[in-house]
């Protein structure tokens, strides 16, 4: 069940799900622990008339400038689609929040919040009576949502079951969205589309908006960092060091996070952004906590890394970002380097690089991939 307090009801809430375990063909396939598999926007709205509390999929609407004529009519065009209902299946005594059984949108099916088997092209939804919820934790900004998903996949006469963990991050979004910064195509960004009307246009704009982090000084720093002095920011971006990964490349990974600062430093900002490990010994702190950042370290033999983040579809807002590291992307790291250097470095011409080596190539990857997930 969950007990949703009515100040909630009309707040945007961003749906983050991710694949936390998956069958080795999969893992194989590049399909691993902390792949974001899709993101969704909604809102709880309440039927009093029908006791019901629906979830509505929120979509953004065009940007109009709000004095324009333009910008009621593009208020009665749109309407976003309701994927859900339930029965409101008790208030509290001040009827300020209402109980409602959430099964039903956390079972992989059709019309589930975690349909993942659609995502991740085996083209199914689950089988509701082999598919389960493992747990619901609460956090602050966030309730996440575990499941067990099964199906049957068939090719040709052959059937087999695949099953998948799953999680499902129900995010607060901000009640004011962060202000959108336009694209400049001279810099290399990735962006949020947004179609734009106003009155005095002669044709319909889009409009990009680059993906980034919110940045601000302390509200004590604001004039002193107007005068161009280095302030530390009200919030940090922190990327953790997922616990499973070796420690002998741990610093190197902190390394790479940590390159990023002098580029922060030349935008008013002084300790932006850090690596640092995460704590083992904190049972409050989860890698599924969507407030969280982390690089996830994968045992796949896929010769990459990737660097995808999560942003807020009204604003493109970075909220936070889970870094793909398969283990197998120092067998790159080997070739690039040889085929690179061998001829003027000796440390580059034998079977197993020196750790100092390999760990300053894993450093370079680290800082690429930090770069994607900060918008670039």
């Amino acid at each position: 069940y969950f007990e949703i307090p009515s100040t909630l009801l009309e707040r945007d809430m961003l749906v983050v799900n991710k694949l936390q375990r998956v069958p080795a063909e999969l893992n194989e396939a590049g399909v691993n622990r902390g792949t974001n598999y899709e993101n969704q926007m909604i809102r709880f709205e309440l039927d009093k008339s029908a006791n019901k509390l629906l979830i509505r999929q929120s979509r953004p609407l065009p940007i109009s400038p709000s004095e324009d004529a333009i910008s009621q009519s593009v208020k009665d065009n749109y309407i976003s689609p309701l994927i859900a209902g339930f029965k409101v299946e008790a208030y509290n005594n001040d009827s300020t929040s209402m109980l409602i059984k959430v099964n039903d949108i956390y079972d992989g099916t059709e019309t589930s919040i975690n349909n993942v088997f659609t995502n991740i092209n085996l083209g199914t939804s689950s089988i509701k009576n082999l598919s389960r919820i493992l747990s619901i934790k609460a956090f602050e900004n966030n309730v996440v949502a575990t499941s067990e998903l099964t199906t049957k996949v068939t090719e040709g006469t052959t059937s087999v079951y695949v099953t998948v963990e799953v999680s499902s991050s129900l995010m607060l979004l901000p009640e004011t969205p962060m202000t959108g910064r336009l694209d400049n195509a001279r810099v290399g960004y990735f962006t949020n589309p947004l179609l734009s009307y106003s009155d005095g246009q002669q044709r319909v704009s889009k409009q990009q908006f680059i993906t980034r982090w919110r940045l601000e000084p302390k509200p004590e720093d604001r004039e002193r960092y107007l005068r161009g002095e280095l302030v530390e920011p009200k919030k940090p971006i922190i990327i953790y060091i997922d616990p499973a990964t070796p420690k002998k490349w741990v610093p190197y990974l902190i390394q790479g996070v940590n390159d990023w600062q002098a580029a922060f430093e030349k935008a008013g900002f002084k300790n932006a952004i850090f690596g640092k490990e995460a704590p083992t010994d904190d049972p409050t702190w989860s890698l599924e906590d969507a407030r969280h950042s982390a690089i996830v370290y994968k045992p796949s033999d896929i010769p990459n890394a990737s660097g995808p983040h999560v942003h807020d579809p009204r604003s493109g807002e970075i909220l936070e970002t889970h870094i793909n590291w398969y283990h197998n992307v120092m067998s790159l790291l080997y070739n690039w380097y040889i085929v690179q250097a061998g001829a003027i470095d000796p440390g580059a011409r034998k079977p197993m690089f020196d750790d100092e080596l390999m760990g300053e190539l894993v450093r370079f990857v680290s800082s690429h991939e930090v770069g994607h997930t900060l918008g670039l």
